[in-house]
């Protein structure tokens, strides 16, 4: 696929659409429709790279909060280690949907089990 800067293609056969929407030029028009073009821009990156980040943070974020509500729960530990993992697992799964690998799935379950071993391990 081609990409062209986004100020090419301008030239003075525009074509207005309708008040009030916005406008294109024929060209323009041809070269989507011809080959695909895609504008690009740096801009474009950079916003794509501070949404990624900004969404792994509010998945984080909504994990932990479904951890705490988790721990307001009572139960054995098993139980509690099984509502945390379906917790922390069911939150990224519905947030990463097909962006959620088997390898975090591996790491978050052994995080689940390590932490609730050292609590059920403390002595009474």
């Amino acid at each position: 696929m081609r990409t062209v800067p986004p100020a090419a293609g301008l030239d003075n056969d525009r074509e207005d659409a309708s008040a009030g929407s916005a406008t294109c030029t024929n060209r323009q028009r041809r070269l989507v429709q011809e080959g695909g073009i895609r504008c690009s821009s740096p801009v474009a990156a950079i916003y794509t790279e501070s949404t990624k980040a900004a969404f792994t943070a509010f998945v984080d974020l909504a994990v932990n909060l479904v951890g705490i509500a988790i721990s307001f729960t009572t139960g054995t530990p098993v139980t509690l280690l099984l509502r945390d993992i379906a917790g922390t697992v069911g939150t990224k799964l519905i947030l990463l949907r097909e962006d959620y690998s088997a390898e975090e799935f591996i790491r978050d379950v052994g995080r689940a089990g390590s932490s609730s071993s050292s609590q059920t391990s403390r002595p009474s």
